[in-house]
């Protein structure tokens, strides 16, 4: 039994901030990397009040999970990190 792993260089830039997010395959099997991406985002809009606001990778981790546990028919189980990147150990607003 083999997994195939993706593997990715990318050079960041460092005006700019970045989320990562790490999961099992439950995950990827349930949600496609758009949608994951989505709920990953920094910005998130408040369905209450109709205005954007930035969220933790905590709270990113959450709404992923969430909304893979209501797509429903995954058979897998499901692990997800979501972290926020530093570039130069500096923290990014």
């Amino acid at each position: 039994l083999h997994s195939g792993v993706q593997v990715y260089k990318i050079d960041l830039n460092e005006s700019k901030t970045y989320r990562m997010v790490l999961a099992s395959d439950g995950l990827w099997d349930a949600l496609s990397n758009d949608r994951v991406a989505q709920f990953a985002s920094r910005s998130q809009l408040n369905e209450k009040t109709l205005v954007e606001e930035e969220i933790s990778a905590e709270e990113a981790t959450n709404r992923i999970m969430k909304e893979c546990l209501t797509q429903g028919g995954f058979v897998d189980d499901v692990t997800v990190i979501v972290l926020d990147v530093l570039i130069d150990g500096k923290s990014r607003p």
